[in-house]
């Protein structure tokens, strides 16, 4: 195995890549395609009967997104469960950094940029069907996306999440050799599911009067339970709140690839 990073051979690993699997690459866009545009016909078209909401649309983006990235995620590394796939694979000349990015380009960003082409194709689509039914029936109804507010001002930390929750399950595809999916299901809700649980604890038993909020990494005490806006406030300075903020809220991607970085490097067949 080549250690040394190269530019060239990186393009041309992705230039093999596709050779090797385009066919599997365009029947799955297509496939991709096809289920997108019937989910949007059948659970936006059809369920929202005479009320339309655009934000229907995007919450099929956002589940559809979540499922079928973590199941293609986990795939990622499936060669590595196979003896012969899996040496040729570790052997190949090229370094681990070079065919990480290279699983990275197809499995991350690529397919994300299909989905979301799939999704805006068949959501065009159904919405030149809302608008010609809005014209011909006065009762119906089509409210916009409210990208100020809930569910439209959460969508960017969604998608962030999504590619952390995706950067995982490409990391379980190294570490399982068999039934990837499955077995980093357990695991993330296993280990999800303690850590909340330890930290609920924590939190009661050191701060029983107290209410946490994630915007500031603040704890208030409220002296009035009938009038919040009486309470005491214990935070961290407002530079020092943003920086632990950001690290961890977007630390979770790089720190997955890192992981599977170093688990690729000692990985042996």
């Amino acid at each position: 195995m080549n250690s040394e990073f190269s530019f060239e051979r990186l393009f041309g690993l992705i230039r093999k890549q596709w050779i090797e699997n385009k066919k599997f690459y365009t029947l799955g866009a297509l496939a991709l395609l096809g289920m997108m545009g019937i989910c949007m016909y059948l659970f936006w078209v059809l369920m929202d009967g005479h009320n339309y909401s655009e934000m229907t649309a995007y919450q099929i983006y956002v589940i559809g997104l979540i499922l079928c990235g973590t199941i293609y995620g986990s795939i990622s590394f499936n060669m590595l469960g196979n003896k012969e796939k899996g040496q040729y694979w570790l052997t190949f000349p090229a370094s681990v950094t070079e065919k990480l990015l290279v699983t990275f380009f197809f499995n991350l960003v690529l397919f994300f940029l299909v989905y979301s082409a799939c999704f805006f194709l068949s959501k065009w689509g159904a919405q030149v069907y809302i608008e010609q039914y809005l014209k011909e029936n006065e009762h119906a109804s089509y409210q916009p996306m409210n990208w100020k507010d809930g569910f439209g001002e959460a969508f960017p930390y969604i998608i962030w999440g999504y590619f952390c929750l995706q950067s995982l399950f490409i990391l379980g595809s190294v570490y399982f050799k068999q039934f990837a999916f499955i077995k980093t299901v357990i695991f993330v809700t296993i280990i999800g599911g303690a850590l909340s649980f330890l930290l609920a604890k924590l939190a009661i038993n050191l701060f029983p009067n107290y209410n946490f909020y994630w915007n500031n990494l603040e704890l208030r005490e409220y002296h009035d339970p009938t009038n919040y806006g009486v309470y005491k406030s214990y935070a961290l300075g407002s530079t020092l709140s943003k920086v632990l903020g950001y690290i961890l809220t977007y630390s979770w991607v790089p720190l997955f690839w890192v992981i599977t970085w170093f688990r690729l490097k000692e990985k042996e067949i």
